[in-house]
């Protein structure tokens, strides 16, 4: 029996990816969405009205805002840059799935970012003093949105430092964490794309097919290299980003092998397993990344099809 494709189909999975853009983003999450979606429709050989009236919207929203601040020019460098080299690169490739295209885009864009930028340790460290400042003033205003909710009455002092030690290790972090919610913004965009220019829900493949070029094993192991031998350094940051970054993809891997081997997850198995992630998302995370990295020399999907 063939289920009937419904309109709403895909739009989970969407949701899930900008939330993951949210999350991640230490820049504006509709900026890194709505460039790289303009930039798709532009260039795509296909002119339709609606979607090219909603890629010119999104570039108005994305390029609006009345205080451009130093960081306001690098997030819509940065993304412009991604959202074209993805563009280009769907444009070349068109019939490659969106996971190879998206990793390529972002490494190119990285390149890309890492030569204009140069080996000058004073543009880095003006980067990284602005995104520093801009987590720091979220998080301030986090803490008094909750002081307000709290009739006035300040949080505990070693809740304000675990909050604000948290906010430095994102700092430290933010390439990785850019890397992460580029690519989710990257996927959300595709998704959007499809969904106006092709009139398809199906964009974006399901979480139990989740897989990447097994070399990308060795930035791992690069990573785990330069933190180890380096760790205070800028070496051990460069491998302690690519551990975060390679980490996250691991583990997304691993759950989509957990998926695959149980057949699915209801939609009250994902409430139960949402609940399970808030109390115990260490040991889940190191279980799926490990997996994850299983994966890679023993095929375990590939394994569960044949028994």
């Amino acid at each position: 029996m063939v289920r009937a494709k419904t309109p709403l189909r895909g739009w989970g999975r969407a949701g899930a990816l900008f939330f993951a853009t949210l999350l991640f983003s230490v820049f504006g999450p509709l900026v890194l969405v709505l460039i790289p979606f303009a930039c798709l429709v532009f260039s795509s050989p296909a002119k339709r009205a609606l979607p090219v009236m909603a890629g010119a919207l999104g570039m108005v929203v994305a390029l609006a805002g009345a205080t451009r601040s130093g960081l306001w020019y690098v997030e819509r460098g940065w993304t412009i840059i991604l959202g074209g080299c993805f563009a280009a690169v769907t444009l070349r490739w068109p019939e490659r799935k969106f996971l190879p295209r998206a990793l390529l885009a972002l490494a190119i864009s990285g390149a890309g970012a890492w030569a204009a930028l140069g080996l000058s340790p004073r543009r880095w460290a003006i980067i990284d003093g602005m995104v520093a400042t801009r987590l720091r003033d979220g998080v301030s205003t986090s803490l008094e949105a909750l002081r307000v909710l709290r009739d006035g009455t300040p949080l505990p002092g070693t809740v304000i430092t675990t909050v604000f030690q948290a906010a430095e290790w994102q700092s430290n972090l933010f390439p990785a964490m850019l890397g992460l919610s580029s690519l989710a913004a990257l996927a959300t965009a595709w998704w959007l794309y499809v969904r106006l220019v092709r009139g398809s829900g199906e964009g974006l493949g399901a979480l139990r097919d989740f897989r990447f070029d097994d070399q990308l094993v060795w930035l791992l192991v690069a990573g785990a290299a330069l933190f180890i031998l380096q760790p205070d350094g800028a070496a051990g940051r460069v491998g302690l980003n690519l551990l975060a970054f390679m980490g996250a993809l691991y583990a997304l891997r691993g759950a989509g092998v957990a998926v695959t081997l149980t057949r699915g997850v209801s939609a009250l198995g994902w409430v139960l397993l949402a609940l399970a992630f808030l109390l115990l998302a260490p040991f889940l995370f190191a279980a799926a990344l490990l997996i994850g990295l299983s994966d890679t020399w023993m095929d375990i999907r590939a394994r569960g099809r044949r028994t």
